[in-house]
């Protein structure tokens, strides 16, 4: 009797605790029973409040991640207007420096376009390149972080072109002297290469 007992109570729980679960999601809400609906929306609360919890959460977030991103920005003006200060410049030296500068880097690449020949014409202008180059960089906004990379790279190109001219140069006497050389060994049958 005892043992019956025992087996007709966990009978009970178990079927209580089979009851008090939800229907499956896949279960159409017009099919629901009460019990079933009111789980099925307890269930929903209890996601929509976690999802507010999250929300509220990543808004606190938000507004932390834009205070410190307006920090930085402030410390970043701060930085450049002491540079600016320590350097002698005003806001529209720099503005005018940067403004050069992107001219002569057009003109840069106007000249590497240009082919050996061209260039060798023009050597005139690349050597006032390069000391316009000089000039910039003799100039102390030159020093300040936005500009310094540019201006390296800048030297380079302009040797580039430099190096192309002088090239070029090389290839027209090494064709010269090929034919001067194929002239004189072979009378004045000449081969060019």
């Amino acid at each position: 009797m005892k043992k019956s007992l025992i087996i007709l109570v966990l009978f009970a729980f178990t079927l209580g605790a089979y009851a008090q679960q939800m229907a499956p999601e896949s279960k159409p809400d017009l099919e629901l029973t009460k019990k079933e609906a009111e789980l099925r929306i307890a269930d929903w609360d209890s996601r929509i409040k976690v999802l507010e919890d999250k929300l509220s959460k990543l808004k606190g977030d938000e507004e932390s991640m834009k205070k410190n991103l307006y920090d930085a920005i402030a410390s970043l003006k701060d930085c450049r207007d002491a540079y600016a200060k320590l350097l002698g410049a005003s806001d529209a030296d720099i503005e005018a420096f940067k403004q050069k500068l992107g001219l002569l880097e057009g003109k840069v690449r106007d000249f590497q376009k240009l082919s050996n020949d061209d260039l060798a014409d023009k050597r005139a202008e690349i050597e006032a390149l390069q000391n316009e180059y000089f000039n910039f960089r003799n100039n102390k906004i030159s020093v300040l972080p936005e500009f310094f990379d540019r201006i390296l790279k800048l030297i380079q190109l302009v040797l580039g072109l430099k190096i192309k001219i002088v090239y070029g140069i090389l290839q027209v006497k090494l064709k010269f002297m090929q034919i001067h050389f194929y002239g004189q060994k072979f009378g004045n049958k000449i081969k060019i290469l």
